[in-house]
């Protein structure tokens, strides 16, 4: 597992919860390392993507203001990543020192994992059935949730494009779709009954739809309306 934690050069604001500030009396009191601050969201931000499962990882912590002068704090520093933060992308750590003066802050952390994706090795139309020559392997840094993302090139291979898709694109779900096998109007093979005593007979789809998809069928022979589920074969399973 390797980690690798940046920091820009350039300042940018924070967001400060309860920022205890030493007195101008109190200028010989030991003052808080920023870099520690820095470091402290850094391992915090790291380690809840790790416990996610991603490896791998680039931290970047947004700059502190090096005009915080903060009272060194006695104890081992807190931190926690606060709200619904995602596992990957950009986060809000809380950083909080117990004792002896306490005092927050928050410090916002990116956090990026190198993963192997399948991607696009050629543009795509819409409604162009995806085969296994048009994905290649790669590294990718995500910075983003990559539940959308489909890792798998098997769940790739036989879907169709939603859209128009360029070469190197990653495929997140929302993009592909199940090819329809069936479309409205169209007349299909009704299958009832299990293996060894199957009955067919002829219908016609009242809805269009994919493999595994529940529509309403109307059986020509006796005029009701049924619903069944499609097979691979484009034939519709009566239960």
């Amino acid at each position: 597992m390797t980690f690798f934690w940046r920091y820009p050069a350039l300042p940018a604001a924070l967001a400060v919860a309860a920022l205890a500030v030493l007195p101008r009396t109190a200028v010989a009191q030991p003052v808080q390392s920023l870099q520690a601050i820095a470091d402290a969201a850094s391992r915090t931000a790291a380690a809840r993507a790790t416990q996610a499962g991603f490896d791998d990882l680039q931290v970047t912590v947004q700059p502190l203001d090096q005009r915080l002068r903060l009272p060194a704090c006695g104890v081992p520093l807190a931190t926690a990543v606060t709200g619904n933060s995602p596992r990957l992308g950009s986060m809000s750590v809380k950083v909080r020192c117990p004792e002896p003066s306490p005092w927050s802050l928050y410090v916002q952390a990116t956090v990026l994992a190198t993963l192997e994706v399948p991607v696009l090795v050629r543009s795509v139309g819409r409604g162009e059935r995806i085969v296994r020559s048009d994905l290649e392997l790669v590294q990718r840094e995500i910075g983003t949730r990559p539940g959308t993302l489909i890792l798998d090139p098997a769940r790739i291979v036989g879907l169709e494009a939603r859209r128009d898709l360029p070469a190197g694109s990653t495929l997140q779900q929302g993009l592909l779709a199940a090819p329809l096998l069936v479309e409205r109007g169209q007349t299909v093979t009704l299958v009832a009954g299990s293996a060894g005593l199957e009955v067919r007979m002829q219908g016609r789809a009242l809805d269009s739809g994919a493999a595994g998809d529940r529509l309403r069928v109307t059986n020509l022979s006796s005029g009701r309306s049924v619903e069944g589920v499609v097979a691979e074969d484009g034939t519709v399973r009566i239960p």
